[in-house]
C-alpha cells in the first residue's frame, strides 16, 4: 500500500472543505478534519436530537463529544459542570488546560 497518495488524496479531499465548515475531532489520537454539515449528519444517525444538545461523534474515530466545550461527550451535564468534574480534570483536555493556566 502506498501511504503517500492515500495521504495526498486525504489532503486533497480536506482542502475542498470551506473554512467555516471545518471541525477538528478533540481527540489526542484522531484530530481528524471533518466537514460540520457530513459530521452532523453522521452524530444524528447514532443520537437523536444530536444537534440540538451538542453531542458530535468523529465519522473517522467514533469518538463522542461535545460541539460546545470540544471535550468527550458529558450527557446531562452543562459544560461548566463536566469542567468541575474528576473526569474532566483527569482527561487530556483538563490536563492541557491545567497547564496552560498555570
Amino acid at each position: 500500500m502506498n501511504h503517500g497518495i492515500d495521504i495526498l488524496t486525504i489532503r486533497e479531499e480536506e482542502s475542498l472543505i470551506d473554512v467555516a465548515e471545518r471541525v477538528f475531532c478533540p481527540s489526542i489520537t484522531c484530530s481528524a478534519l471533518m466537514a460540520k454539515r457530513e459530521l452532523l449528519k453522521h452524530s444524528n444517525m447514532v443520537f437523536l436530537g444530536a444537534e440540538e444538545v451538542g453531542f458530535r461523534k468523529c465519522t473517522h474515530c467514533e469518538f463522542d463529544f461535545c460541539r460546545n466545550c470540544r471535550t468527550k461527550w458529558h450527557y446531562n451535564k452543562t459544560c461548566d459542570e463536566f469542567r468541575k468534574t474528576k473526569d474532566y480534570k483527569t482527561s487530556p483536555q483538563g490536563e492541557f488546560n491545567v497547564v496552560a493556566e498555570s
